[in-house]
């Protein structure tokens, strides 16, 4: 329906001048040459049924799967054997993890971009073991950044003044451990009282950032960026340098489409006629010259009929089925880490639920991806609290491990070996002659998951009940990993 009334009505007793035709006519055929939009489309006018693939949408992915090396062992440390680690350059320029990289075409869009990855540091020389010291020599010293058509986008840089984990200047945090009696949050010696570098020095750890931001026409490349802060604290450059290794890692650019991408020529107006002054005007004319040709026109419209950003929600409605979410407060679990390429079994020798005992981080169903394909994004953020075991001394290399697992309807669990990451715990006041075992605090801090799972042309092996978040603790045989917080959200895209 046309959105312009038109002026003026032709009556069967009036006089036909060339003006009243028009004015009945323009509006129309001036829509639909390229000004059609939510005024002349009815709710729900282009379901899925209607629409070509990608058409509001698109999915750009990269996931590399890559073993730590850490093996429930006491002192285990992450080591660079894995084929698919990447090492982090040590110049301090931005470095793409290129096996991530997507590049592909789009109109003047919006890309909703999402990296995620785990890194560890790894001592390959005479020391063996994570250093809790003062020395920024032996950290990471890692910042992370998503890049968009060569631009790195400032706003995702990790390690700035306002992150969590990030260093501050003396005198701000203790350079001991407060305890859980003090009314303050724990805080670590080892990543909160170095100064200076502005960088990541949590020994082993997962990272996710995100960023939305316009494309131009053309063609879009996003990356994930990582580079290595110099070390600046002149009176401790001693030492070897340490290697950092990316692992498991992600790389996800959601197309947001608001422009056909192409050059796209303007629809002409269509083939109407209009009569002028002196010419005769008749039923034949009006219907040749006028009606048919918009009728013609009506029946056959392209996409370019439509005006750019035309159409809203109602019309077009979105891809974006489902978000499902669940949040969990304080657990534990003792099991112990079942090694690489495992299943993801919640069950005793297996995995363990991230749960408070009553809710868990746990996206209930059912969902059938045979019947309706769909595009799935898994996100989860952890509480992590701490991983230690009381029956051996305290040290850096306790480990809380972290996953993603699907359930089916079957009961059977299944898992993506690049969801899941291990986290130290460097929160410790080494052993010494007072406490020749040392003493281990709370990290509290957030961890971030993400899974990505491709339902559209390929379906999962049955109908799938739930997306869990799952845990572990890697060291030895008696230890925990305990958590304060958990979330899940599941987004589900349909074609």
């Amino acid at each position: 329906m046309g959105y312009r009334f038109s002026r003026g009505v032709l009556r069967k007793t009036g006089f036909p001048y060339p003006q009243r035709i028009v004015d009945q006519v323009a509006p129309a055929a001036e829509e639909m040459a390229g000004r059609l939009n939510d005024h002349n489309f009815v709710n729900g006018a282009f379901p899925a049924a209607r629409r070509g693939a990608g058409m509001l949408y698109d999915f750009h992915y990269a996931t590399v799967a890559s073993d730590t090396g850490i093996h429930t062992s006491v002192n285990d440390i992450p080591t660079g054997l894995d084929p698919n680690a990447f090492l982090v350059p040590d110049g301090g320029a931005w470095a793409a993890i290129s096996d991530l990289t997507k590049t592909f075409s789009c109109g003047q869009d919006s890309v909703w971009a999402i990296g995620w990855c785990q890194y560890g540091l790894t001592p390959t020389g005479a020391v063996v073991t994570f250093d809790v010291g003062l020395s920024t020599l032996v950290k990471p010293r890692v910042q992370f950044a998503l890049r968009i058509n060569g631009v790195v986008m400032a706003n995702t840089v990790t390690g700035i003044d306002t992150s969590a984990s990030d260093e501050a200047p003396r005198s701000v945090y203790p350079v001991v451990p407060v305890d859980a009696a003090t009314p303050s949050h724990n805080l670590s010696t080892d990543t909160y009282s170095l100064r200076g570098t502005g960088s990541m020095n949590w020994h082993v750890r997962s990272i996710r950032l995100q960023a939305k931001v316009g494309l131009p026409q053309g063609s879009a490349t996003v990356e994930l960026v990582v580079r290595r802060i110099p070390p600046n604290d002149v009176q401790n450059l001693s030492g070897e340098i340490e290697p950092v290794y990316i692992y498991n890692r992600s790389l996800l650019a959601i197309q947001l489409k608001e422009s056909e991408a192409g050059a796209s020529a303007p629809t002409p107006i269509p083939g109407v006629t209009y009569p002028v002054d002196g010419t005769s005007i008749s039923k034949a004319s009006l219907t040749d010259n006028i009606l048919t040709p918009l009728t013609t026109n009506l029946n056959n419209l392209s996409q370019t009929a439509i005006a750019q950003w035309g159409l809203r929600r109602e019309q077009i409605p979105s891809q974006l089925q489902n978000i499902v979410q669940a949040t969990c407060d304080a657990g534990t679990t003792s099991r112990i880490y079942p090694g690489w390429g495992s299943t993801g079994t919640v069950a005793p020798g297996q995995w363990g639920l991230v749960t408070d005992g009553v809710n868990s981080a746990q996206a209930n169903g059912p969902w059938n991806f045979a019947t309706t394909p769909s595009f799935v994004l898994v996100l989860a953020n952890v509480a992590h609290k701490k991983a230690s075991d009381p029956g051996i001394a305290a040290d850096a290399e306790q480990y809380g491990v972290y996953g993603l697992s699907g359930k089916y309807s079957t009961g059977t669990y299944f898992k993506q070996n690049v969801n899941e990451f291990h986290i130290n715990n460097p929160n410790i006041t080494p052993p010494w002659a007072a406490f020749p075992t040392g003493t281990m605090y709370d990290c509290d801090t957030d961890v971030q998951l993400m899974g990505i799972f491709d339902y559209r042309t390929s379906a999962p092996a049955n109908i799938i009940d739930s997306f869990q978040v799952i845990s572990t603790y890697d060291a030895s045989g008696g230890g925990t990993c305990t958590w304060s917080h958990a979330s899940i959200q599941v987004y589900i895209w349909h074609p």
